[in-house]
């Protein structure tokens, strides 16, 4: 790959984007937001990228995953008027659809297609198979760490206050004091928590609090820590002396994986935002 095949997607994602909004008939504000994270995410990549020592293909490999990856959210959201998945369609199958029929991987190697078609397909899935190859493996594991951290990022900027709430973001889910024990009891065992588990906005935060256990670079649990996303979905939740014992729980896994990865050698971790954050 090239760098002007990655420049010739972007050209492509612009229309792309500009005409899905044209055509929508509802608000398509949050299309932008959609456009904007995927700028973020290729900024993710590339910087968890550089910092476990990729370069040349392999960087532009993944930043084209990074590109393409939510081009199915548009016509999600044009079609559904959500970007619920439980409620409409696999945005990731959505988006290799879309990829396909649009041909836009036609003038790369079968080899570079497979693997950003592939990433793209697996960006969202609970596991991934443990069948790839190691580089299918390198990229999609690059793209689930990139798209965790701008979900972050968007998320925390919201409950923190800094941003205004959007009931689309969570679903439509009711926002309550309840937290489901089930979940917390999964955060406990220091396991993910299956979304269908997820039955209103706080379980939906504790939800993204778990995806610290399926991280896969050093740089990114940096990351998390240096931006103090978890601290911030914890101090939206309301006070309880199990989610006191929770909150230590994880913390303690976080500051081990960060402080391990940091103290290891090789791997630069990726630099803090700062506390400006993007208007999703």
């Amino acid at each position: 790959m090239k760098a002007e095949d990655l420049a010739g997607l972007s050209r492509w994602f612009a229309a792309f984007v500009e005409n899905e909004r044209a055509l929508t008939a509802i608000d398509p504000r949050p299309m932008d937001l959609k456009a904007r994270h995927t700028a973020r995410v290729q900024q993710e990549i590339l910087g968890i990228g550089k910092a476990i020592g990729l370069s040349g293909n392999a960087l532009l490999l993944a930043e084209a995953a990074a590109l393409l990856h939510d081009v199915g959210r548009f016509r999600q959201y044009r079609l559904h008027g959500t970007f619920s998945d439980a409620r409409s369609v696999d945005h990731a199958r959505l988006s290799e659809q879309v990829i396909r029929e649009e041909g836009i991987l036609d003038g790369l190697s079968p080899r570079e297609e497979a693997i950003i078609l592939e990433a793209v397909r697996l960006h969202n899935r609970r596991e991934v198979p443990g069948d790839l190859d190691p580089e299918t493996l390198l990229h999609v594991r690059l793209l689930r760490d990139a798209d965790k951290l701008d979900i972050y990022r968007i998320f925390t900027g919201i409950y923190s206050g800094q941003e205004a709430p959007d009931p689309v973001l969570v679903h439509l889910l009711p926002d309550g004091p309840e937290i489901s024990p089930e979940v917390v009891a999964r955060l406990a065992a220091r396991r993910i928590v299956p979304f269908e588990n997820v039955r209103n906005v706080n379980d939906y935060k504790l939800f993204q609090v778990g995806w610290i256990f399926d991280v896969n670079f050093p740089p990114t649990w940096a990351a998390i820590r240096a931006r103090g996303y978890i601290q911030i979905i914890f101090d939206s939740l309301p006070g309880s002396r199990e989610l006191s014992d929770l909150r230590h729980s994880i913390f303690a896994f976080l500051d081990e994986r960060a402080g391990k990865q940091e103290g290891a050698g090789g791997d630069t971790p990726l630099p803090q935002m700062g506390d400006s954050r993007l208007n999703p």
